[in-house]
């Protein structure tokens, strides 16, 4: 049987309003790294960044345009109310044990600056990130900046063990500029 380590609400009423569902998402985004991420001791910022730029295809600086929250239940897309009813409801935790959760971002970012890759300024790259209680992922807001080490082919996504979210994009910029000036 699984068990949900995230808050669903008063469970001896059923109470799953605004104030609760808050809170299960608040709780759940601050304990995916202390609950499921295992990172390492992280290396010196050139290091990693220099580790990041070469194992990626494009390095980009971006900004976040639109964000897409996307739910799903046993692989199945679901709209929010239908999962947080599933998700947050005690009444239905019995029957649902063993339903796997699913809360994905997916963003779509303007690029700013680019070190790598055929991505210049004006153009959009996408993450699509698992957000959900004890993950990895990171969730980020509209119009929040990152440096995006990303693989061609492949399903982009952030995650708190990443040089992207160790270390500040002011550091990463000025790490990369001196490393790849000319791009």
């Amino acid at each position: 049987m699984k068990v949900r380590t995230c808050p669903y609400g008063d469970s001896a009423t059923g109470d799953t309003d605004v104030k609760h569902i808050v809170a299960a998402v608040v709780l759940c985004s601050t304990m995916s790294a202390a609950r499921a991420c295992s990172c390492g001791p992280p290396e010196p910022a050139h290091q990693a960044v220099r580790r990041s730029w070469s194992t990626a295809d494009t390095v980009v600086l971006a900004e976040a345009m639109a964000i897409d929250e996307v739910y799903s239940i046993n692989g199945r897309r679901v709209d929010r109310a239908e999962f947080e009813a599933r998700f947050l409801s005690p009444a239905v935790q019995e029957q649902d044990a063993e339903a796997e959760f699913n809360v994905r971002q997916v963003v779509l970012w303007s690029v700013v600056r680019s070190w790598k890759g055929s991505s210049r300024p004006g153009m959009t790259v996408e993450t699509d990130t698992r957000v959900l209680c004890c993950t990895c992922g990171v969730r980020v807001a509209v119009g929040q900046r990152r440096v995006l080490y990303q693989k061609s082919g492949a399903v982009n996504s952030l995650s708190t063990c990443s040089v992207d979210s160790v270390y500040s994009v002011d550091t990463q910029t000025r790490t990369l500029t001196r490393l790849h000036p000319s791009h």
